[in-house]
């Protein structure tokens, strides 16, 4: 029998998500089971808290409502930038284990929804249980291979932390896969998460890096946290080929997280 797979931290998108056991050497979990929000499947979770099994499905709640309100967001910037579009084609690059895709996909009269993530267990979970095609992502951005091109691309906590020497190269990348009259929404840390969270860390030009995050599996130097303020964003957007800023929303995000709407003009 598979090993059950853990509640684990998902990357700037909520606290919850099951991935392959891996024993933490201080935990005394037990195991148990929950129904998947989207399918008919149950799969295996471990109880972070085996004392107290309350406080896990708290969290369970918390993270589906944060990802309702999440959704939220998106969708008010995409109603604003487009009201009249409708079956839009959806990109959610580093999208976990679809803590948002799953209910973006459930709005199948609004958008056509696919996903991307760095973890080819993200990826299969996403393909297979909550059935939205899915795509591996790649450290390299200029080795990302994703088919097709898409009327919105949007990641959420994915410019909070990758560091300067890949940071315009992640966004040109992505912008490359904006099909024409499309967005890039995406989020940053900007002035409110640096004055909140890190005001020593050092910014020079609108840009500071600190490697090392929770995601042990992934390169710390390429994998940290970053703050990007808007005066380094714009001139970053500035180099982009056909684009307009079509939205900024200082601290919208979690109460801290900037975000921005790019369309993309025509030729």
């Amino acid at each position: 029998m598979a090993a059950p797979a853990p509640l684990h931290a998902d990357r700037g998108h909520g606290w919850l998500h099951p991935e392959p056991a891996r024993r933490h050497p201080h935990s005394n979990s037990t195991s148990g089971r929950l129904t998947d929000g989207r399918s008919n499947s149950t799969p295996n979770f471990h109880l972070i808290d085996g004392h107290d099994r309350l406080k896990t499905f708290d969290r369970v709640a918390l993270y589906y409502n944060t990802a309702r309100d999440d959704c939220a967001n998106l969708n008010m910037i995409v109603d604003e930038a487009i009201p009249d579009r409708r079956s839009l084609r959806m990109l959610e690059f580093a999208s976990g284990y679809g803590r948002m895709t799953r209910f973006l996909a459930a709005r199948d009269d609004r958008y056509k929804m696919t996903a991307c993530d760095i973890h080819p267990q993200a990826v299969e979970f996403v393909s297979q249980k909550l059935k939205i095609p899915a795509f591996v992502s790649n450290s390299v951005p200029e080795k990302l291979d994703i088919s097709g091109r898409f009327d919105c691309v949007f990641t959420l906590s994915f410019f909070t932390h990758v560091p300067l020497s890949t940071w315009f190269r992640w966004l040109e990348k992505l912008w490359s896969l904006v099909d024409v009259g499309g967005l890039l929404i995406f989020t940053t840390h900007g002035h409110v998460t640096h004055q909140l969270r890190e005001p020593n860390i050092p910014i020079v030009d609108g840009f500071g890096f600190r490697s090392g995050s929770e995601q042990h599996d992934l390169d710390q130097d390429e994998f940290g946290t970053t703050y990007s303020l808007p005066e380094f964003v714009v001139q970053q957007i500035r180099k982009l080929p056909n684009s307009r800023i079509q939205s900024f929303r200082e601290g919208l995000w979690f109460g801290h997280q900037d975000a921005y709407c790019i369309l993309k003009l025509p030729n």
